[in-house]
């Protein structure tokens, strides 16, 4: 793709009998060997990085953004850099820009490399802005792509166990399982103060989970999610970008795992370690893993790629957890995303609707609730009913808890067959002719 520039581009325009004209003339010459630059370069701007005057004599600012140097993306926060002094009468050329590293940085050399430029402010001999050119390159015809999230109910928005949970498993937030052994924890949704900007895109809900530790070489807290089919990251870079903050300074482990499915070669566990220092504010937090193919192994049904945040580990779990070691907290995640990428890019992620959130979590665990049936037999002897269900279909057949009033049966209506796409009840009628009811909620789980 090739560049673009924005409206504030500007060239120098020496004034009418101007006898320094060649002044401008050369810094003209600069901006445009520079921007030639960057239209042959993989670096630009995907938003923000504006220049302005810094409110000091000698500060330039710049706005938070987001660029791209040499394939890699970079979140960068507002600022002010501090420009060069001038000779007596003269200005001095400052080049603002985004280094290699993701920082934002000032020169008055023309930078070399890689990097994505902001401007070059012009700063007189008291170090003060003269005027600026705003030399932000874009791509043409392309604004961040979009993907999905892979981490369904990464927003966690969806709790249909519970809200809180102090059990082993899943038990609250949908497609998490928050564990422990030995350790004790509580886990609970917890909401945002509307309006609030320390975790953009305005998001409703996120997990805690309040960790006791206790000493023990096997004891530990962490969360666990399972994506479905192990060949969408096979070969792929994988992106975990989350917002995380704990009750103090503190550290956490993330990791990813690979199963490969009933039937398929045995997992390998804690391939990647990612080692993250938690402050007692909101904060981004990303880890890039290159996940290897598949050659070799044997895929078996139901493969899926596991990540795992440790927040408490005992000393049996140190090669998992980059020896993490044991802690109590208070540990807070929100906006979890998961996504293909190249060159540890960072993608923006579309935002599902929660019914979308629903639809999706649903194919592995789904309440039914009332399923009702009331019919009349005639028969003097008693008498066995089937009933079909029909639901959309799940991820495998689910297992099934029946909660269930009856009358005029011999009992609660029973399970026959479960499949991913329905399931059959039975019921028998009593020996007394008349009516027979029953009302029952269902649960199927399907989970992995």
């Amino acid at each position: 793709m090739g560049r673009t520039y924005t409206t504030n581009l500007k060239l120098s325009n020496p004034d009418s009998g101007e006898c320094n004209w060649d002044v401008d003339w050369h810094r003209n010459q600069t901006i445009k060997d520079v921007v030639e630059k960057q239209m042959m370069m993989r670096n630009f701007i995907f938003t923000g990085g504006a220049l302005s005057y810094g409110g000091s004599g000698t500060l330039i600012a710049y706005s938070l953004g987001r660029a791209q140097v040499a394939d890699v993306s970079y979140d960068f926060g507002a600022g002010t850099l501090t420009m060069a002094f001038a000779a007596a009468g003269e200005t001095v050329m400052n080049f603002i820009y985004i280094n290699s590293s993701g920082v934002a940085s000032i020169s008055i050399s023309q930078p070399i490399g890689d990097y994505t430029l902001l401007g070059i402010a012009d700063s007189d001999e008291s170090g003060e802005m003269v005027r600026v050119s705003d030399l932000r390159a874009y791509e043409i015809g392309t604004t961040e792509p979009f993907v999905e999230n892979m981490a369904l109910n990464g927003t966690f928005d969806l709790w249909e166990y519970a809200i809180t949970q102090t059990s082993s498993g899943y038990g609250s937030d949908n497609r998490f399982k928050n564990l422990n052994t030995g350790s004790t924890k509580v886990h609970s949704m917890q909401d945002f103060t509307p309006g609030q900007t320390d975790v953009p895109g305005n998001p409703k809900h996120f997990s805690r989970t309040v960790v006791t530790s206790v000493a023990g070489s096997a004891n530990r807290v962490f969360k666990k999610t399972r994506l479905l089919d192990i060949s969408r990251f096979a070969g792929k870079q994988i992106a975990v970008i989350f917002y995380a903050k704990a009750d103090s300074s503190k550290d956490i482990s993330l990791s990813y795992s690979k199963v490969y499915g009933d039937g398929g070669t045995a997992g390998d566990y804690a391939v990647e370690i990612e080692t993250i220092a938690l402050t007692a504010t909101w904060a981004k937090y990303k880890a890039f893993f290159d996940v290897p193919n598949n050659a070799g192994k044997t895929l078996g049904d139901l493969s899926y790629f596991t990540l795992d945040i440790y927040f408490d580990a005992g000393s049996d779990f140190d090669s998992v957890t980059n020896t993490l070691g044991q802690q109590s907290g208070t540990f807070d995640i929100a906006e979890y995303q998961v996504y293909e990428t190249a060159n540890k890019r960072e993608l923006s992620v579309l935002r599902p609707a929660l019914l979308e959130i629903k639809r999706e979590c649903h194919k592995y665990r789904v309440s039914l609730s009332t399923l009702r049936s009331r019919f009349y037999s005639a028969a003097t002897s008693a008498y066995e009913w089937y009933f079909t269900f029909a639901y959309n279909e799940m991820i495998q057949a689910p297992d099934v808890l029946i909660e269930a009033t009856q009358v005029g049966l011999t009992g609660n209506p029973t399970l026959v067959e479960a499949l991913p796409y329905h399931l059959t009840l039975s019921a028998e009628k009593t020996s007394t002719p008349g009516i027979g009811e029953f009302n029952t909620d269902v649960t199927l789980d399907a989970e992995l």
